[in-house]
């Protein structure tokens, strides 16, 4: 089921109570946004837009044309974004979604588009959670249904292989 339904449902009925890791998880995703708010609004708002834009660097010797220059992104700076391994992504994603639809998050976005990409690599650090979370249970999906896979096609070789008193 959708955790964003679930929460809304306990939510409404003053029930979050009954799922304490999902209100645990919703509480923290708000409290990292309230953060990144607080410090977009005194440290961040030094962040100068120009000193982050791309620049080009050396060629790569292993690309299609070793004379095309490579782009470097700048490293963006420390925040209060961090994913942690224990968090649930698929709330933190829900509620940052949440947060970048905001006016007050689009206001500030346009105000300094540093902030922007900081937001956004932290989106990308929960997007690339979960997807490599989905490839590695399709993976072990995909060994687990091989190995049973291996067995049934020896067990019915066995079964389709011709009488040993049929061979001249």
């Amino acid at each position: 089921a959708d955790p964003e339904q679930q929460y809304q449902i306990l939510r409404k009925y003053g029930a979050t109570d009954l799922s304490p890791t999902l209100d645990t998880h919703v509480r923290r995703a708000l409290k990292e946004q309230s953060d990144f708010l607080e410090w977009a609004n005194t440290e961040g708002a030094q962040l100068d837009p120009a000193a982050f834009q791309p620049t080009l660097g050396p060629p790569d010797p292993n690309s299609p044309d070793p004379t095309t220059p490579t782009i470097q992104q700048p490293e963006l700076p420390p925040s209060p974004f961090a994913r942690k391994e224990w968090q649930n992504d698929q709330v933190h994603l829900t509620e940052h979604a949440k947060f970048a639809n905001s006016e007050v998050a689009q206001q500030l976005f346009l105000a300094n588009p540093v902030l922007e990409m900081i937001f956004t690599q932290h989106w990308l650090e929960h997007q690339q959670a979960i997807q490599a979370a989905a490839m590695a249970m399709a993976t072990q999906q995909a060994q687990a249904k091989g190995a049973a896979g291996g067995g049934q096609a020896l067990t019915g070789s066995n079964q389709e292989s011709g009488n040993p008193r049929d061979v001249p």
